[in-house]
């Protein structure tokens, strides 16, 4: 029986994220119903195992960049008048592999009945929930070539975000994996050679000296400990941190690094008013709007906040005291979200704070770059440096002894 992951309100008003069985969506909402469960938003949990092509991206698949195309080209169809059928064949026919067998299912279920969204949704292996929940808002207010307009810009938006973090990391990442290599390879190659040279000449050393092949030997005892230390490291440090209390422990952590904790939450922020802006101006209630942002904040001390505001919400409160109870959300956003909230313009407020802090996102990691990039390269340099003189220095009393 299919699984479905789902955000549900209870009757005693709490907002809860849970898994279950059932044979459709439309089953499982009726039977929440009879229990007085109010179903937010459900997703299909797929299974994916050898044998079995269902929830597998194979030759064909999407990519972000791929989604895009299909879904700019979904919207021209879609506005030129071409009835739904229409346009998802035609989609298809310009595809292969699992994205053309997808389009072709879906044909089947828009045929048998089924809305658009509801298409969509069978396959969140290729279409993200953000997606669904903008196309089923477009249907209720009739309008879904906008809102896949509005969802292509966010999504171009997030990406170039994403690319730019991604970016400013590369060369500050390569400046530190050379300093590695190029320390190891002293450590390893050179100084045993130069310090069996000192050991035949019976040279005094100085202390500096003794300390880099002290610490040379150590190393070179304990070189294939070290690479089986860093392996283990690389392997099980991400997967540790997938552990709910350890990943909040970690992602709460993150926050209060200085100027690093800060381009943290501005990118959070950023990321999750441009979204929640996108959801709430295609027609989505608040509380759904919210429920379908909360993970675009990258951050799970950030989400649990949010989620625990999202309860306040649920029950009648105002959405910037939710937030202010939190003691999370800056100041400015405070004020202009209630401002938004007295005078009706809630999306076009949260609009401007995600703009806001995309700028306050960019001076602050141009900053960052700038300052990193001189202090890793003096580092190294330093470090490579005193290792060449604490050899050197030896090599000049040999010589003068002559």
């Amino acid at each position: 029986m299919p699984k479905y992951s789902c955000s549900i309100g209870l009757p005693s008003g709490q907002i809860q994220d849970r898994v279950f069985q059932a044979e459709s969506t439309v089953a499982l909402q009726e039977r929440l119903a009879s229990e007085g469960i109010h179903l937010f938003s459900s997703r299909r949990i797929w299974t994916v195992g050898l044998g079995k092509s269902e929830g597998r991206l194979g030759k064909g698949s999407l990519t972000g960049q791929g989604l895009l195309e299909l879904l700019q080209e979904m919207m021209v169809l879609l506005k030129s008048g071409l009835p739904v059928m229409e346009v998802i064949k035609g989609l298809s026919e310009g595809r292969s592999g699992t994205v053309r067998a997808s389009l072709e299912e879906m044909q089947t279920s828009i045929r048998g009945g089924e809305s658009l969204s509801e298409a969509f949704a069978a396959h969140p292996a290729l279409f993200p929930r953000l997606l669904v929940a903008s196309i089923r808002a477009g249907e209720h207010t009739g309008d879904v070539p906008i809102t896949l307009q509005r969802f292509i810009d966010h999504s171009k938006k997030m990406e170039t975000l994403t690319r730019k973090a991604r970016n400013a990391a590369v060369y500050p990442a390569f400046l530190g994996v050379a300093a590695v290599v190029v320390l190891i390879f002293l450590l390893v190659k050179v100084v045993p050679q130069l310090s069996q040279v000192f050991l035949d000449s019976g040279v005094d050393l100085p202390g500096m000296t003794r300390v880099v092949i002290g610490l040379s030997d150590w190393v070179y005892r304990n070189f294939l400990a070290l690479f089986v230390v860093i392996a283990l490291c690389l392997y099980g440090v991400p997967r540790l941190l997938r552990h709910p209390r350890i990943g909040l422990a970690w992602d709460r952590w993150k926050l209060r690094i200085p100027v690093v904790g800060g381009l943290i939450r501005y990118y959070g922020l950023l990321c999750f008013f441009q979204t929640l802006g996108t959801v709430l101006i295609s027609g989505m209630p608040l509380v759904r709007a919210l429920v379908m942002s909360q993970d675009t904040l990258n951050n799970r001390h950030l989400e649990q906040e949010v989620r625990q505001a999202l309860e306040s919400v649920a029950e009648g409160g105002r959405l910037s005291d939710a937030f202010r109870s939190t003691g999370e959300f800056p100041e400015l956003s405070l004020r202009m979200i209630h401002a938004g909230e007295n005078s009706g313009a809630l999306q076009e407020m949260l609009f401007e704070l995600a703009q806001h802090y995309e700028v306050q996102f960019d001076q602050g990691l141009t900053r960052l770059t700038t300052l990193i990039e001189p202090v890793m390269m003096v580092t190294i340099g330093l470090l490579v440096g005193f290792m060449i003189v604490a050899m050197y220095i030896p090599i000049f009393h040999l010589a003068s002894a002559f």
